[in-house]
């Protein structure tokens, strides 16, 4: 008769699978993963964390900024209990999309093994972090005689991307076969039942992200916040379109035109659409109002958040969004968008304001009440502090060990 694989006593070895991890080159990346893999080392459980890129030669890579994420070494480290491997996979850096993408889905799978079997990883649980690792997951999974798990971070609309249409059975497969999907936000739950198959849907478990609640309280300055409202705006993402930075222009300029000019926005990030961004900001005139401070490292990001008054991010495809978390951490009110996993973070009216997505209207509205009612401002910045506490990553690895008391053996 079948068995649960874990019990209220056993020890749990799990191989995470990703794409992406904190490392000396992007320190901002994969901080869910690696909050995620620590809880579980925590908890009392076994973690091995394979972190597989495509290899590309480290002299092109650290030259060319869409490379430089690839320019990190192959190494071994342990990051509080939890073993990390880097490693690079051989890949097919152009062809016909559909023929590469699935070679360097089944050439992640083949590094994954063969580092499986040179070292001997313990193996109960496979843990596919991210669709890419969920393509490889069956057969690895197979090839090791474990089940697997797949955990999604992103909203569920990229699935429908065309240039990944080739993945879409490996997609289905992986759906199929995984013992549970964990879905960070409610928007992806939502959205479940358009992009999974319907057999898979019931496996879908809501479980939101953590955050180093403590880590990021250690970054921030010690002295206390200046009692002054300054007007500070302030923005943390990468600038890709759906994060909607282009309709946080659009509202101050809206604001602008109203007569509210006592604020600045800074904008801290990197990415394609940054040039255009830019070229905005002069076309609506507010060059004088907006800086561009680019990429930060994570705890010089922290600090910009923690000296500012407002956090604004309308992403409309966000799933969770650990920097509402983070900014909440910070003590400052944020606003963010229905439909999104800021639903899920920001309450809305107490501690920030929550806005239909891509309503440039609604959105200078609560841009403009949070600027003109700087006391209510700050109070919702307390509020959030204190909710912050409910997003630790102690708290949220509890919903994945009831899961995981749930899985079978394989016959």
């Amino acid at each position: 008769m079948a068995s649960s694989y874990l019990n209220s006593e056993s020890v749990m070895r799990i191989l995470d699978l990703t794409t992406i991890y904190p490392n000396p080159v992007v320190d901002s990346e994969g901080r869910t993963v690696q909050g995620l893999d620590r809880a579980l080392v925590r908890a009392g459980h076994s973690v091995t964390t394979l972190v597989l890129r495509p290899w590309a030669p480290l002299w092109l890579a650290r030259r060319i900024p869409a490379y430089r994420h690839l320019a990190v070494p192959d190494a071994s480290q342990n990051d509080q209990g939890v073993r990390v491997i880097f490693r690079h996979y051989p890949h097919v850096p152009w062809f016909f999309d559909d023929w590469r993408l699935l070679l360097n889905v089944r050439l992640m799978a083949w590094q994954a093994a063969r580092l499986y079997r040179q070292t001997g990883l313990p193996c109960d649980l496979v843990m596919a972090q991210g669709i890419t690792a969920a393509c490889t997951a069956p057969d690895l999974a197979a090839q090791l005689h474990v089940p697997f798990v797949i955990v999604l971070r992103d909203d569920l609309r990229h699935l429908a991307n065309p240039r990944t249409h080739s993945l879409q059975p490996l997609h289905r497969q992986a759906f199929l076969q995984a013992s549970a999907i964990f879905m960070v936000g409610p928007g992806q739950v939502r959205q479940a039942p358009r992009y999974l198959p319907a057999a898979a849907q019931s496996k879908v478990v809501l479980a939101p992200n953590g955050i180093e609640v403590a880590q990021v309280r250690a970054l921030i300055p010690k002295e206390p916040r200046a009692k002054e409202f300054a007007g500070k705006v302030i923005s943390v993402s990468n600038l890709v379109r759906f994060k909607g930075i282009h309709e946080n222009l659009q509202a101050m300029a809206f604001l602008r035109e109203r007569g509210i000019s006592q604020w600045h926005y800074t904008i801290v990030g990197d990415g394609p659409y940054r040039a255009e961004l830019e070229a905005l900001a002069r076309k609506l005139g507010l060059s004088a109002h907006v800086t561009f401070a680019g990429k930060q490292p994570y705890a010089q990001a922290i600090q910009s958040m923690s000296a500012s008054d407002i956090f604004c991010m309308p992403s409309w495809m966000e799933a969770f969004g650990q920097v509402y978390v983070e900014a909440a951490t910070c003590g400052i009110p944020a606003i963010g968008c229905w439909e999104n996993g800021a639903e899920l973070i920001i309450r809305d009216g107490e501690t920030g304001l929550l806005v239909p997505p891509q309503d440039v209207d609604a959105l200078a509205n609560a841009l403009e009440f949070l600027l003109t009612h700087p006391n209510q401002a700050q109070a919702m910045g307390r509020r959030a502090q204190a909710h912050a506490d409910n997003f630790t990553w102690d708290h949220a690895v509890q919903k994945y060990l009831q899961v995981f008391q749930t899985i079978q053996c394989p016959q």
